[in-house]
């Protein structure tokens, strides 16, 4: 056959290991291997399958609701530093700057939170958009892409109210930049004052000072054309999974047992 007369051509030396791919065979070069050499190899797919992209989406969600669940902790856990932060000194500067070092680590806490509210919502209406995209096939959509699509509104939902009811969260945030007023002059960096703007924004947004991350998100998905439809299957979903039958639509065949922590 073809692939026997080809390999026959081929030379192989007992340490010859730097392998090619040939004509859509994987064949020894007739060189002598030289280890400082790049491994000249392709990787090919072996086994197409059409939830390719469900898995890279469901993959990158369970990421993003990873990170979720870190800052969730971070935010329950979290008490207030400012009130053991009030030193009578006639040193303003000294105290100040003290002040604002201890709390600097606080405030890179919260723009990371800052930052993690953007990827959320991105990745919510990354794979809306998908979503709305088939409509029109007849592709089928496995299931625990509208789990996670769930999980992720719940995560974003319990770190939305956990950021309004910790008081430490904005008296903190006032501490800080009470000590930067007076200490601005000693900093270098322009950045500090751009991000005081980025959390004053998130953390008291002017159109919704309250639950800022869940408006942003509504924002967003608005702007995916489409949106109400995938919107109405993932409540539908809901229903069926809570076994809840008000409209009559919900069969005993369509409801899903439910572990305590997904129920509730």
């Amino acid at each position: 056959t073809q692939t026997q007369t080809h390999m026959q051509k081929v030379k192989l030396y007992d340490d010859a290991r730097n392998l090619s791919t040939r004509d859509g065979l994987i064949c020894a070069l007739d060189e002598k291997y030289d280890h400082s050499a790049p491994v000249h190899m392709r990787d090919c797919g072996g086994f197409e399958t059409t939830l390719k992209e469900d898995a890279m989406m469901i993959g990158e969600m369970e990421g993003v609701l990873d990170k979720g669940e870190r800052f969730c902790n971070l935010l329950y856990t979290m008490r207030s530093l400012s009130p053991a932060l009030h030193v009578k000194s006639k040193k303003k500067l000294e105290t100040n700057k003290a002040v604002w070092e201890i709390l600097r680590p606080r405030i890179l806490q919260l723009l990371e939170l800052c930052d993690y509210s953007e990827e959320i919502t991105d990745c919510f209406a990354k794979v809306l958009k998908v979503l709305v995209r088939r409509q029109n096939t007849k592709r089928l959509t496995p299931n625990l892409v509208y789990d996670r699509l769930i999980m992720l509104v719940e995560v974003l939902v319990m770190l939305d109210n956990l950021k309004d009811i910790k008081s430490s969260v904005l008296n903190d945030f006032a501490a800080y930049k009470r000590s930067m007023a007076i200490v601005r002059d000693t900093l270098d960096d322009e950045d500090y004052d751009q991000e005081v703007k980025k959390l004053q924004f998130f953390l008291a947004h002017p159109k919704s000072p309250k639950s800022a991350m869940f408006y942003e998100l509504s924002n967003k998905v608005q702007r995916v054309a489409g949106y109400a439809v995938i919107l109405n299957k993932l409540l539908q979903y809901c229903r069926e999974s809570l076994g809840s039958d008000n409209a009559h639509t919900v069969t005993e065949q369509n409801i899903r047992y439910l572990f305590p922590e997904e129920k509730h």
